[in-house]
């Protein structure tokens, strides 16, 4: 049986910079996975059941309030993903998002001074954690470590921290850096911390003795990093250049100059970390050979623009789709195979979408737009 894909142009050669009026024409596909045909329905049945489902928001509320509403904007026939739930989560601008390894949790930082831990499926508030109360305090990153137990977050005062998640109370702050902490992560299965500064530094951090083993100088500034467990950093910077890091020899070994030809925001490794994603602000997103060193694929689309230097792009967890956000207060799925944009959902007006994650399981997707958590369920069927 053929189905419709989203309304959707998904010509990768043409023109980002050209504002083409004409509505383009659905294609006839068939899916290829879970997730692409979850993407789907059929054309009568959604038909049928569209009135019926466009203002439906299922969680803390049936009916969706003024400000769900804005947000509920359908931009393509026959999607399969709902609008699951959708809350306020900060009184200011959110700044970084993330799952825990088991789903059941998402944390969130933002320019309140608070990271807060969520419910995904409810909304429910779980605990918070009061960073201080100086006005320029900013979360810049947040990660769970493996077992859950832990929460690393960065911060725009030049803090590395480890928090406790079952008491909400600081466990380990790391000294050293004299700027904002873009980005970190934890490494080495868990034994090592690393950040990547304003101030130019990445910095190695021993958990266990709460010391730093080893500083690095850059040569441009960098906001995002990939960790492979076996030691390495991939570190994209503002020079256009692709870093790998050695933990055991404390150096760099080698300088990607010549692949990316604009500034990089953001990187994502694939689940056999084989492929490296690399989202640009040249509304590219490219995806290398880690062995080879080579691109294996570009992808872009005119409903993808890049909001800001944190713009992010994932891997889903089976490597097969990619989420990014865009300026354009959209959230768009990627098929890696086909290269190709395969849906795109309004989450927004004009608003910049600049933080997104997959779920664990592969099957809701999230994202923050100004002060609240937006997450959509693939629907199976």
């Amino acid at each position: 049986m053929k189905i419709q894909n989203p309304n959707l142009n998904l010509n990768q050669n043409q023109n980002l910079k050209s504002k083409s009026k004409s509505k383009s024409k659905l294609n006839q596909t068939t899916p290829t996975s879970f997730i692409e045909k979850s993407l789907y329905q059929n054309n009568n049945n959604n038909n049928n059941n569209n009135n019926n489902n466009n203002n439906q928001v299922s969680g803390i509320n049936s009916e969706p309030t003024p400000h769900q509403k804005r947000f509920i904007q359908p931009v393509s026939r026959g999607k399969k993903f709902s609008n699951k739930l959708q809350f306020k989560a900060h009184e200011e601008v959110i700044t970084s998002i993330c799952y825990n390894s088991s789903g059941n949790i998402i944390a969130s930082g933002a320019f309140d001074q608070l990271i807060s831990l969520w419910d995904p499926k409810t909304g429910a508030h779980k605990s918070k954690i009061n960073l201080g109360s100086r006005s320029t305090y900013t979360v810049n990153s947040l990660e769970f470590s493996t077992d859950d137990l832990s929460l690393l977050m960065s911060d725009s005062q030049g803090g590395v921290r480890i928090f406790d998640i079952l008491t909400s109370r600081e466990r380990i702050k790391f000294a050293g850096h004299s700027a904002s902490v873009f980005d970190a992560k934890f490494c080495n299965f868990g034994k090592y911390v690393a950040s990547i500064s304003q101030d130019y530094s990445i910095k190695i951090f021993d958990i266990e003795t709460n010391q730093c083993l080893h500083t690095s100088m850059n040569k441009s500034l960098c906001d995002s990093m990939a960790v492979l467990q076996e030691n390495r950093l991939f570190t994209g910077h503002f020079d256009k250049t692709i870093r790998m890091f050695d933990i055991r020899e404390k150096t760099i070994t080698k300088e990607l100059t010549d692949l990316i030809p604009d500034s990089i925001t953001s990187l994502s490794l694939s689940s056999d970390a084989s492929q490296l994603l690399v989202c640009s602000v040249d509304n590219v997103l490219r995806i290398i050979d880690v062995r080879a060193e080579k691109i294996l694929s570009e992808m872009k689309s005119q409903r993808f623009s890049v909001a800001s230097n944190k713009a992010q792009a994932f891997f889903s967890p089976d490597s097969q789709y990619i989420i990014t956000g865009s300026s354009k207060g959209t959230v768009l799925i990627w098929n890696v195979s086909k290269s190709k944009l395969v849906f795109s959902f309004k989450v927004g007006i004009a608003d910049l979408v600049n933080f997104v994650r997959w779920d664990p399981d592969d099957k809701t997707v999230a994202c923050s737009i100004e002060n609240y958590i937006t997450t959509w369920k693939i629907q199976n069927q």
